[in-house]
Order: C-alpha cells, then structure tokens, then sequence
C-alpha cells in the first residue's frame, strides 16, 4: 500500500510545475507520515493545494477585495447580517491570513463540512485546521457533532458563526476530547477580529 501511494506522490509531482522534488525527498515526507503513531493515515491531504501560485492568487482576492469589504464595515459600523454568506466565508479567510495563516477557500462541491482549509506552523510542523462558517442566528449541538464527525481527520477545528451557539453547543466543546481541538468563534468575536483586523 505504502509503495502504491509513493508511485502516486511521485506521479503527482511529475506533473505539478511547482514541485521539483526527488524521489529521496518524496520517500522521506510519506516516512514521516506513516510511521507517526499520532497521525491518521486516512489523512493524507494533497498538497496541491499549497502551491506558491495557488496562494498567491488566493491572498491577492482576499487582500485586495475582501479587505476592503472589512474597512467598509468597520468603517461604515454595518452588521454582519449585512454581507452574503459567502461574503463572510471570505471575511473570516482574510482575517485568518492576515494573521499569518495559510487559507484556501473551499470550492468542492460538496465541501465535506468545511469552508475553508488553514494550516499554520508551530514552530515543528504545519498543522491543518477545519474551519466551518454558519451565518446563521443560531447554531445547536446537532450542527457541531456534524462538523465533527465530517473533519474527524483534522487536528484543530474552527466553528465559526455569525450570531451565537447554543448552551450544548459551549458546553460540547468543554469536553475532555474536544477543549483543546475546537475553538468557537461567535457574532462577538467576529466583531472583535474584525476590529484588530482594521487597527492594524
């Protein structure tokens, strides 16, 4: 199994412009993988994704159109309910990146219980993060266990809405499994992220 995945890696990179990675180095990045006890071997995210053009293209949007979507709001004191629901899935990408995470927006249709992908370094390691954007009023517990359940292979997850989570919702998240793997953002704390976005 482990030589099927390393003939695809090296089949994948072949084809990718940005990569120029030997074999030496591929083999070496899956070793990694899978002989950490720690990481599910289910998930083993491509790394398309990542590319330096991919990402680019993705900041100059969000920087550029989105950023000044935020100063408008910040700028004018509109709501949240004011901006379309995919408007906030790129408000929330645009604050995450400019704090020095790495967001692509979601464009898989389904998308698998997450808007957008972040990953970040920790000083040993990029870490992937979920993150799920709901603008709606109000989110309950069945909302939460769906999120996940569907981004049980991630290790941080981001629930991220525009009004507020019910009592089960916070209490869910208190729990021994989750309080250090998922972090609540409510329609307070977007407000607040937006703030430090502009004061910058």
């Amino acid at each position: 199994m482990v030589t099927n995945v390393l003939d695809e890696a090296i089949a994948a990179s072949a084809e990718n412009a940005f990569y120029n990675l030997t074999y030496e180095g591929i083999y070496k990045k899956l070793l990694v993988f899978v002989d950490n006890p720690l990481v599910d071997k289910r998930n083993f995210v491509s790394p398309d994704i990542w590319t330096n053009e991919s990402l680019l293209i993705q900041n100059n949007y969000l920087k550029n159109s989105i950023g000044k979507l935020i100063i408008d709001i910040q700028k004018n004191n509109k709501d949240l309910c004011s901006v379309t629901w995919k408007q906030l899935e790129e408000i929330i990408g645009e604050i995450f990146r400019s704090q020095g995470m790495q967001v692509i927006l979601n464009k898989d249709v389904p998308q698998g219980g997450r808007d957008i992908i972040g990953r970040f370094h920790n000083g040993f390691e990029f870490v992937n993060v979920a993150i799920e954007v709901k603008h709606k009023p109000y989110i309950d517990k069945p909302v939460l266990s769906s999120f996940i359940h569907q981004n049980r292979m991630f290790p941080l997850l981001y629930l991220i809405t525009s009004g507020k989570f019910s009592a089960g919702v916070i209490n869910e998240t208190k729990s021994f499994e989750n309080r250090l793997r998922v972090k609540l953002y409510d329609g307070t704390s977007v407000k607040s992220l937006l703030n430090m976005y502009v004061s910058k």
